[in-house]
Formats: structure tokens, C-alpha cells, sequence
């Protein structure tokens, strides 16, 4: 997240009563980025489990569509070549000609199917591991403790 987007976020109290009866937010629930910092500090695993980057909620309906088309995709491939192999032996070469363009294209699907459901699965990761990890306030503890403890 870039600091100009944290400039006016609203704080935790806040955040059920930013809009006014008119409809637009008040002035006074935001606040400055240096009080961002005192806001008390997150769960690692709450933050990043679970949650997706900046429009993921449509990644999350993008991958779900390509992981449920790439088994229909290749039960398609696989129907359409066994019938390949079956107009070829009783000798239609026209329906294998048209059986095999078929299976073709629908191979061409799958490989595209698989390429961007490993793209947006990348997207995903990489988007997860941009956001800074806020430790808990035990984790934090623990590594204190830790560093006094060695010193």
C-alpha cells in the first residue's frame, strides 16, 4: 500500500460511523498517518490468510471459474479424441478431420486455461507477500524477550 493511500483512512472506532445522515464522510474520523501506527497490531495469520489483493474478489471468481473449467476442458479433450481414434478406424476421414480440429482447439483451451489459472494464482501470492506483516503484540513480546535474553 503506497503512504498517499493511507493519508485519510479512517480510524478503528471509526469505522461504522464515518457517514453522516447526508451521506458524506465526516473530517473528523480521519486521522493522521502517524496515529495509523498506534492502532492496536493484527494477527500475522488473520491478515494474510484468506484475504487477496486489490480486487480479489474477482481473482478469487476468476480462479474459481478456471479450476472448474479445466476438468469439463479435459473430459471434452478426452471425448473428442477417443471419437478421433474411432472415426479413423472405421475410415470416416471427414468426421476424424473434423474430430481431431476439435480436439485441437479444445487442447489450445486447456494449455490457456492452465497458463492463466497459474497466472492468477501468481497474482495472488505476490499480492500476499507485498502486504507488510503486522506481528502480534505476544509475537513482538516473545521476540523482545528473545533479544534481551541474548544480550
Amino acid at each position: 500500500m503506497r503512504r498517499e493511500d493511507t493519508l485519510f483512512r479512517p480510524s478503528r472506532q471509526d469505522a461504522k460511523s464515518i457517514w453522516t445522515a447526508t451521506g458524506a464522510p465526516s473530517k473528523s474520523n480521519y486521522h493522521s498517518p502517524a496515529s495509523i501506527d498506534e492502532s492496536p497490531p493484527l494477527d500475522k495469520t488473520s491478515q494474510n490468510l484468506g484475504k487477496l489483493p486489490i480486487g480479489g474478489v474477482m481473482l478469487r471468481s476468476v480462479i474459481t471459474a478456471l479450476v472448474l473449467a479445466l476438468p469439463v476442458l479435459l473430459v471434452v479433450f478426452a471425448v473428442l479424441m477417443a471419437a478421433f481414434g474411432l472415426s479413423t478406424a472405421v475410415g470416416d476421414a471427414a468426421a476424424a478431420r473434423v474430430l481431431w480440429w476439435g480436439g485441437m482447439s479444445c487442447l489450445i483451451l486447456l494449455t490457456s486455461d492452465l497458463i492463466l489459472l497459474i497466472a492468477a494464482i501468481g497474482a495472488v501470492v505476490v499480492g500476499i507477500m507485498d502486504r507488510p506483516a503486522i506481528e502480534s503484540s505476544r509475537v513482538s513480546s516473545e521476540r523482545s524477550e528473545r533479544d534481551e535474553h541474548r544480550s
